[in-house]
């Protein structure tokens, strides 16, 4: 059995980018851990997937996080 790599925009989207709880509280645990900051509230705002391999290099995934400071970031995935 192979593993995902994450680090593949289409991976993160389908186990991060879901739109229920569960998708949620693993993007927020994932956050938490690599800013070193307790995340809040993270909303996904542009999850859909790219049908057109010409536009992959765009950020596609484009994330709101609240910490539990109220600081508001906008992050992106990218490789």
């Amino acid at each position: 059995m192979r593993s995902a790599n994450l680090l593949n925009d289409f991976a993160f989207k389908y186990v991060f980018g879901e739109d229920c709880k569960e998708a949620n509280d693993a993007l927020k645990s994932l956050l938490t851990v690599f800013l070193e900051r307790s995340v809040n509230k993270v909303v996904v705002k542009n999850s859909e997937m790219v049908k057109d391999f010409s536009k992959m290099k765009s950020p596609r995934l484009d994330l709101l996080v609240e910490f539990d400071d109220q600081t508001m970031v906008d992050l992106e995935m990218q490789l």
